[in-house]
């Protein structure tokens, strides 16, 4: 959270702190216009008036300490009287790009590590087309790696990596304040949201009451003015492939991008929640989401969606003795741990017994066969 000149950080995996209060708060020099992180959280850029402050944070545990003041990068004062800044989004390598407006147009900065000086300095940036005004600044992460990318006022996605370019793909009917992309095979899907409420798969429109969303590698994930949460598995956004046939057999039977109904006693893809709730974050390995409620407080659910495709990752993977134990606490059909993988899990029963270990337990699994 921005409070003036405090940033206020809590870890949700660690900690549930509702505002204004928060486990770590750190001051700043000036007051604080922007915050990003990268892909683990470990370096956090802090844009303020005067400049950028780079936070290391070594854990983000509870007892951990809070996130310690690297490095400084302090902006001309010819930058500070005719630039409005707006943005910052990480880039390669742990640098960071900035967007900033003179007025007319709209600036782009790349600050980085310089190994030959010791020092933050400004290095080159790719040209965009001169013709284009940048909206907003966006990054996705691959393997840990950022991808920055630049809107631009007609809804145009653009790759602010070393190489450059545009993603001709990922394009919005219009420009949109809120925005994330998500990888989908060798492709990109850009989800947006309008103030109004609609809410894009690249040019598709899915939904019109839409009041805030958010994405993982596996979902979509947005509430609505019906009061619901819903989760849209993600695929092929237009029901087709253009990869080559040879090279990705598996990716032909990608349907359309499927929008549940608002039936949460049938369809576990959908569930009620508080009037008004807005999602904050979702957290993946532990299978939760995390909503705001009107009154500022903080909530953590674990979705039937989200708990399920843990469960299957975790059976990919061979950890039975998680899975198992996800089950159990979730309620969730044990028929499950054997259904997903029916072939590896009979190659594997030795290492399934030795992982759950308990009697007991491995009695309650064999009863819920079927």
């Amino acid at each position: 959270m921005i409070d003036g000149r405090s940033l206020k950080v809590t870890p949700f995996q660690a900690a549930n702190i509702p505002p204004p209060m928060a486990l770590h708060e750190i001051t700043i020099d000036s007051n604080i216009i922007d915050i990003a992180s990268n892909a683990d959280s470990s370096v956090i850029a802090v844009l303020h008036q005067e400049g950028i402050a780079f936070l290391d944070w070594k854990s983000s545990t509870a007892a951990g300490s809070p996130p310690m003041l690297m490095g400084r990068f302090t902006f001309t004062t010819s930058a500070k009287m005719h630039e409005s800044l707006q943005q910052i989004t990480f880039s390669e390598n742990n640098s960071v790009i900035v967007l900033s407006s003179n007025g007319h147009d709209s600036l782009i900065k790349r600050i980085g590590f310089n190994n030959d000086t010791g020092r933050l300095e400004e290095i080159s940036q790719p040209e965009l087309p001169a013709t284009t005004s940048i909206l907003s600044l966006s990054t996705f992460f691959e393997s840990d790696l950022p991808h920055p990318l630049a809107q631009d006022v007609t809804g145009v996605i653009h790759s602010l990596s070393a190489a450059g370019g545009s993603l001709s793909h990922c394009q919005f009917p219009m420009a949109l304040p809120w925005i994330e992309l998500v990888l989908n095979g060798d492709s990109q899907i850009a989800f947006g949201m309008s103030g109004s409420g609609h809410l894009y798969a690249n040019s598709r429109l899915l939904v019109k009451n839409c009041t805030s969303f958010l994405v993982t590698r596996a979902h979509l994930i947005f509430t609505t003015t019906a009061h619901l949460i819903k989760f849209v598995h993600i695929t092929n956004v237009e029901g087709k492939t253009s990869f080559p046939i040879l090279l990705s057999l598996h990716l032909l039977n990608f349907q359309d991008l499927e929008i549940p109904p608002d039936d949460p006693e049938k369809d576990e893809r959908c569930r009620s929640i508080e009037r008004g709730a807005r999602l904050v974050t979702a957290v993946p390995t532990s299978a939760s989401v995390i909503l705001q409620m009107p009154r500022g407080n903080l909530e953590t659910i674990f979705p039937r969606a989200m708990v399920i495709s843990g469960i299957r990752t975790l059976i990919e993977e061979k950890n039975y003795r998680r899975a198992f134990t996800n089950c159990r606490t979730q309620r969730v059909d044990m028929n499950l741990l054997y259904d997903h993988a029916p072939e590896q899990f009979l190659s594997n029963v030795p290492l399934f017994i030795d992982q759950v270990r308990k009697i007991s337990y491995i009695d309650l699994f064999l009863s819920s066969l079927r």
